[in-house]
């Protein structure tokens, strides 16, 4: 199988620039996420929250870095980790937890360069 390096070379680096067009909606859901654990009611709302910003960060955490983006990744890996922690203890965030999480979107805002 021959395979064309510069057509390949072009997909991926079109792949990329979508997904870098991209990121700047994913860290928008990423902060609004945030807030609603902030906004919610109890407990239970603040760990659904908790839940909805771990998935967005699980799929940052995982495209961004095959997309040239490690320190996102991380951050989002972070994030990532920190509210699972939440979501397992079931409880809601305490304020230095909620001081972290701000810290971790933060800092995916700040990778992104968006």
């Amino acid at each position: 199988m021959v395979v064309d390096k510069e057509a390949f070379a072009k997909k991926l680096q079109a792949l990329k620039d979508d997904y870098d067009a991209q990121i700047g909606g994913r860290i928008d859901a990423l902060e609004s996420a945030l807030c609603d654990i902030a906004a919610a009611a109890d407990s239970a709302g603040q760990i659904a929250a908790a839940g909805e910003l771990l998935e967005l960060a699980y799929k940052i955490a995982g495209s961004a870095g095959t997309f040239g983006h490690q320190k996102l990744s991380a951050a989002a890996s972070d994030l990532e980790g920190r509210c699972e922690d939440i979501v397992k203890d079931g409880q809601g965030p305490s304020a230095e937890i909620n001081k972290e999480l701000m810290e971790l979107v933060a800092a995916c805002r700040t990778y992104s360069g968006v």
